[in-house]
């Protein structure tokens, strides 16, 4: 059987463009997943890009709520980050724990602080309350990151 998120995974563009006219790019995996959280997962940054040029639903949520945004963000692709905000992308929707985008920034930072700035220049909010009731300040509070601090306060 045909598995069209093997075949994204696999990142075969002869094999893609062969397919991805004719089917519905918005399908789901088993676990809610679509092809442009597989793209971005696999690293197959073309595909992703021809997915989004397609108007893949850039907002959709997968497993525990994450967006294509957050996967970037994780996996720290900006160049991802940014063609998803291009396309449109809202930065503060929120996963299962009640992260947003700024969220994940935050916690993957570890010193290099472009994706917060990304994210924060596109109207991430650096006080909004995760489902443990802590903003991604409180989080660079936590960690005693003193620029990170910084940047979130400067943000409001």
């Amino acid at each position: 059987m045909f598995d069209v998120f093997q075949e994204v995974r696999a990142g075969d563009l002869e094999v893609y463009n062969k397919f991805i006219d004719n089917i519905d790019i918005n399908i789901v995996n088993e676990r809610g997943g679509n092809l442009l959280h597989a793209a971005i997962s696999y690293r197959r940054n073309d595909i992703a890009l021809d997915l989004i040029r397609r108007g893949i639903d850039i907002n959709h949520q997968g497993v525990n709520g994450a967006t294509a945004l957050q996967y970037a963000l994780e996996l720290k692709q900006q160049d991802m980050a940014v063609a998803i905000i291009e396309a449109g992308a809202d930065v503060n929707i929120r996963d299962s724990h009640g992260n947003n985008a700024l969220w994940t920034a935050v916690f993957n930072a570890r010193g290099n602080y472009e994706m917060v700035e990304l994210i924060l220049k596109n109207g991430g909010d650096a006080f909004t309350k995760n489902n443990a009731g802590r903003s991604p300040l409180d989080f660079a509070v936590q960690i005693g990151d003193k620029d990170l601090v910084s940047l979130l306060e400067s943000s409001n």
